[in-house]
């Protein structure tokens, strides 16, 4: 009930809202490391969940080539989120 009064209301002043314009700032290896499994199982092809991250930020990865994130929808799109919040 609440949400939908939420939304209601945001969309009754919609032309009143500005759209942020603020660049965010690109992730750093360690904001991605965080969400990774952290088993350092190789599996991507790199030596582990730190490289894999520089990897993936470097654009050399996909979240998917992590066969723990390929499995995880949900997890591999939070990653994919952080990367592009860039």
């Amino acid at each position: 009930e609440a949400l939908v009064e939420a939304v209601n209301a945001t969309w009754e002043h919609r032309h009143q809202l500005l759209a942020v314009q603020a660049a965010r700032r690109a992730p750093r290896p360690l904001d991605l490391w965080s969400s990774l499994p952290r088993s350092n199982c190789g599996d991507c092809g790199e030596a582990s969940c730190l490289a894999f991250a520089v990897a993936l930020i470097q654009g050399e990865r996909a979240a998917g080539d992590c066969p723990p994130l390929h499995a995880d929808h949900d997890w591999r799109l939070r990653i994919e989120g952080l990367l592009g919040a860039a």
